[in-house]
């Protein structure tokens, strides 16, 4: 089977790509503290330090992800 590259916030289901609700609530939360001001630094060590999934293995990692959420994949 072909490993494919999903962004995170959605999944695949009976092969079609589908909003993943609790992944979608961080990208969402995100957006809103980058708009509300919050910087790519604070916003990443906020989510590694919540531990949130995908956010929880590296702290520098997290911050990048976070300064492009739109990049934001898993592998599948």
């Amino acid at each position: 089977m072909e490993r494919r590259t999903i962004p995170y916030g959605y999944r695949i289901v009976n092969g079609l790509l589908q909003t993943e609700p609790h992944e979608s609530a961080v990208i969402e939360r995100i957006f809103r503290l980058r708009l509300s001001g919050e910087g790519v630094y604070r916003i990443g060590a906020k989510l590694y330090e919540e531990r949130l999934p995908f956010f929880d293995e590296d702290r520098d990692k997290s911050i990048k992800q976070v300064d492009q959420p739109m990049r934001i994949s898993r592998k599948t």
